[in-house]
């Protein structure tokens, strides 16, 4: 049993309307695709409120798709390892503290340049007691530590935290041990 799906277009009046060879080919064919799909009424128009509907839901969930997979790339990007830099040289140092009693202290920090080649070095100290007319951190000279030989660093407390840096190793970090 095969079903018609009529040619003819019509008003809204239900007139027939005229057609040129353009539309009557377009005509034809949509008969044929109806045809073959055994559809028993005309396929609605496109602009339709639930073709809008369906293309706005369609555009979206692609769009929202497209959005999730750029985030997991980006995502894998991120928890790929990245290269290890070049880590840098432990600083060829070793340091020591001696309590004192006098103006130099209460503790005084003595650095020992271990390596073969003389040694430039910068001493940052953070205090751990602050005082209002003095900085937090306290920067020393730049010094330069001949092979085997020290620098003293003076008055520190129990607690400063004291950074020991040269150019091309690494940092030192080092507090000053409290009273026992």
């Amino acid at each position: 049993m095969r079903r018609s799906c009529g040619v003819e277009s019509r008003d809204r009046r239900g007139i027939a309307l005229r057609r040129g060879p353009a539309s009557q080919f377009a005509a034809i064919v949509r008969l044929i695709a109806r045809t073959v799909a055994g559809c028993s009424r005309p396929v609605p128009p496109m602009n339709t409120p639930i073709a809008s509907l369906r293309r706005t839901t369609l555009g979206r969930s692609v769009g929202l798709a497209a959005g999730f997979a750029v985030a997991l790339a980006l995502n894998a990007l991120a928890a790929a390892p990245q290269p290890v830099a070049d880590e840098l040289l432990a600083l060829p140092v070793t340091v020591s503290f001696e309590k004192v009693t006098d103006d130099d202290g209460p503790y005084v920090m003595t650095v020992t340049n271990t390596s073969a080649a003389a040694l430039t070095v910068k001493v940052v100290v953070h205090q751990s007691v602050q005082s209002h007319n003095r900085p937090k951190d306290v920067d020393h000279p730049v010094v330069t530590i001949d092979a085997g030989k020290s620098a003293a660093y003076k008055q520190l407390a129990a607690h400063d935290k004291a950074k020991i840096s040269a150019e091309g190793f690494a940092t030192v970090e080092i507090v000053v041990p409290g009273s026992q």
